[in-house]
């Protein structure tokens, strides 16, 4: 199993021009403020049009761009018992709160992407933000999936449905179903299956959003109705322009 969800950025179709208050290039040589730009593939090649405050316009090779930074980070209230911060094989983060309890899969409510349904098998970690003090080091191979609890308990098992206010899991000692409220949970670590989904070797980029997310895609289109990609499971999925705090491109740098 490839416990992904993924959403990681190739960027070769076009991103329509977007003014926001305050966009930050950065380059392989510098870093700049522009009032508006416009990402688009043209003769197979990724290029970036940048128009600064005195309306005068630059375009920048793909390759040669680092990061575009387009808002802070929003504030969030005190993290309740069903907020949780999801780590997906890949490395990347989707931070929102429990809804409705699902099988196999983990529904999340999200100020950034909506609702998404995250299956298991795409999933690493699930991370309680009211215990963040209390999150463990995780050093020993994990063989079942494994609940951290605020008790110190540490039971294994297999994982059957996540959901506001509880967990529900088969108890690997006791063999028998086992419910674990949300707010005595710390950490819950999946077992590992198969091979995660090998991340581009082309030209993408890290999407960054401000309620804390990050994940990956293949881009259709940047405006005022905000940025529409694709993800690695062909999901078309949409985040308002307000809710794209940058994007930090990868093209085998780094």
């Amino acid at each position: 199993m490839t416990r992904w969800f993924a959403v990681a950025l190739v960027l070769s179709l076009p991103v329509f021009a977007q003014e926001r208050s305050r966009i930050t290039i950065t380059t392989l040589d510098r870093s700049f403020e522009a009032k508006r730009i416009e990402i688009k593939e043209a003769g197979g090649a990724l290029t970036l049009t940048v128009t600064d405050a005195s309306d005068a316009t630059s375009t920048i090779p793909g390759p040669d761009v680092v990061e575009i930074g387009f808002a802070p980070v929003e504030s969030r209230p005190a993290p309740g018992a069903d907020d949780v911060e999801i780590v997906l094989q890949t490395g990347d983060r989707l931070i929102g709160t429990l809804g409705e309890p699902q099988s196999e899969a983990v529904q999340l409510v999200t100020s950034s992407l909506g609702t998404v349904t995250v299956p298991f098998k795409h999933i690493d970690q699930v991370k309680f933000l009211s215990h963040r003090a209390e999150w463990p080091k995780i050093e020993e191979k994990i063989e079942r999936d494994t609940l951290f609890t605020a008790s110190g308990d540490k039971p294994t098992g297999i994982v059957t449905s996540i959901g506001r206010g509880e967990i529900v899991y088969i108890h690997h000692r006791r063999k028998r179903e086992v419910k674990l409220p949300t707010k005595d949970a710390t950490l819950l670590v999946f077992v590992p299956t198969g091979q995660p989904k090998a991340l581009p070797t082309s030209l993408y980029a890290i999407v960054q959003l401000t309620d804390g997310s990050e994940v990956r895609g293949t881009p259709k289109s940047y405006g005022a109705g905000g940025l529409v990609f694709t993800d690695l499971f062909d999901t078309e999925r949409t985040v308002p322009a307000g809710k794209v705090a940058g994007l930090y491109f990868k093209n085998g740098r780094v």
